[in-house]
């Protein structure tokens, strides 16, 4: 079953390659409940699939890209297309084009570091979702140093939260 995409939700996957491995590896040391699945996460900008992430650039890429892989989707309960737009449009204009930092990887391996340290300001896939959801009103402003496991723990534990899809695309 596809799911209905709506601006604003946002969504994690894990392709499974080697990075994705060593990304989940990393995530799973500091993680409250010994697991992580998803290594990668984005923002939905529309009911298309086009998103918002930090891969090797961040710039806009389509969900169509995470066909036959496992991914979870999620949508918050007060984010609505105002919320979307201001957050989203802030972000773009922030970052759009700018080259992924993987100097910032090896950081969350001590997540302190990640949090405190912040060369150029760019951030991984994760903060840039934080971040978004912090400029919508529907996340606390601590958004450097998050990981995408502590998102997708959110998704699923707290009740503001609605999972939508979790599952192969």
């Amino acid at each position: 079953m596809k799911p209905a995409l709506k601006p604003g939700d946002v969504f994690a996957v894990d392709v499974g390659n080697i990075l994705d491995s060593i990304i989940n590896f990393g995530q799973r040391l500091y993680s409250h409940d010994d697991k992580s699945e998803y290594p990668h996460c984005g923002i939905i900008k529309n009911a298309q699939g086009v998103t918002f992430e930090s891969g090797w650039h961040i710039k806009e890429y389509n969900m169509c890209d995470c066909v036959g892989h496992k991914v979870i989707i999620a949508r918050y309960h007060e984010m609505d297309i105002v919320k979307f737009q201001i957050a989203y449009e802030n972000l773009f204009k922030e970052y759009n084009g700018d080259l992924y930092p993987f100097w910032r990887l090896p950081m969350h391996l001590l997540p302190f570091v990640a949090k405190y340290v912040h060369l150029l300001d760019r951030p991984v896939c994760s903060e840039l979702v934080a971040k978004f959801l912090f400029l919508s009103g529907v996340r606390q402003p601590c958004y450097m140093g998050t990981n995408v496991d502590t998102l997708v723990d959110e998704w699923k534990n707290f009740k503001e939260v609605d999972v939508v899809f979790e599952g192969i695309l």
